[in-house]
């Protein structure tokens, strides 16, 4: 077979020498270059089929794995779970330094796996992506609903901290009225005694006045006995008086 100068197949000689003698008279060299150039433009052709294709596997190998529910990526190895989250929300594979911050935060119980679904969705670049994620709609409703419990704890925490200083001034001002209602008590109290010992010492000199008293008319009447001619209602008076004392 040789060359002929339409580029085609055709009868040649039989021996390998006549062969390249005829393909030497029979194609030129600016015909061969032509012919070199479309044996490279096909076999650039076909590597790019090959290339689509193989590519092709891939990018359904990537989208299978992109499918992922979030049932199926809480159920993946710990090893394997930051990896599969990224290719699901974000559609890439994570980068080292990302990677390694989260896997962090989830050795160490900072953040759960499903926080890191909820934050990869909701990043700048998970918005912008936009990607369907079975289950993941759910997730964050749930994960919202849980922050605005918490949220609404820590509120009230926050008001009753703000509350603290008014408290205590209540509270001051309340122990200030008992120490002072303590303290008029205690003053009343021994205002009582006071009057009570006052009291007493009165009731002590009444008696010590009737005693006296009766010794006076004791004497009285005495001299009334002594002296000739004394009268009666004297004595009577002074004895009647010393029994008003008394009695008083």
């Amino acid at each position: 077979m040789a060359f002929d100068r339409s580029g085609t197949f055709g009868p040649g000689p039989a021996s390998p020498g006549a062969e390249d003698r005829a393909v030497n008279d029979a194609v030129s060299p600016a015909e061969l270059d032509v012919l070199m150039e479309r044996l490279r433009a096909e076999i650039a052709a076909r590597a790019a089929v090959a290339k689509t294709k193989t590519s092709g596997a891939a990018g359904g190998m990537a989208n299978a794995a992109s499918a992922r529910g979030v049932r199926q990526l809480l159920a993946l190895p710990g090893a394997d779970f930051v990896d599969a989250a990224f290719r699901a929300v974000l559609g890439r594979d994570p980068d080292p330094e990302r990677q390694g911050a989260v896997q962090r935060r989830l050795d160490i119980g900072l953040a759960s796996r499903s926080d890191v679904l909820v934050e990869l969705r909701w990043s700048e670049e998970g918005r912008a992506q936009g990607r369907h994620v079975p289950g993941l709609a759910w997730l964050v409703v749930r994960h919202r609903l849980r922050n605005a419990r918490l949220n609404k704890a820590v509120r009230s925490g926050l008001r009753l901290l703000r509350n603290i200083p008014r408290l205590a001034l209540y509270m001051r001002s309340v122990v200030e009225r008992v120490d002072g209602a303590e303290r008029r008590a205690a003053n009343a109290e021994a205002a009582a005694m006071r009057a009570t010992a006052e009291l007493a010492r009165a009731q002590e000199a009444i008696r010590a006045l009737t005693v006296t008293t009766a010794d006076l008319a004791n004497r009285v009447a005495r001299l009334e006995s002594t002296l000739p001619g004394a009268s009666a209602p004297a004595t009577a008076e002074v004895a009647a008086s010393a029994g008003r004392l008394s009695l008083s």
